[in-house]
């Protein structure tokens, strides 16, 4: 793979993001990216949730709920 993404979260404010806003924030980050498909979206997101150790809660957050408005 040729290309690189930079989907790093910065905070806005001190409050520290619960695992549904960390996961929208990074899809929404994807969702912009009009130089890229849907499998490298989909390939970032799944890398940058296994470098950052939390693929495992972010699958958990999103299959406990009912529906999701991004």
């Amino acid at each position: 793979m040729g290309r690189s993404f930079n989907v790093k979260i910065t905070q806005k404010s001190e409050r520290k993001s619960d695992a549904l806003d960390e996961v929208i924030q990074l899809i929404r980050k994807l969702e912009k990216s009009t130089f890229s498909t849907m499998e490298e979206k989909f390939f970032t997101f799944i890398l940058h949730g296994l470098s950052a150790g939390k693929l495992h809660v972010w699958w958990q957050t999103l299959t406990e709920q009912g529906s999701i408005n991004i």
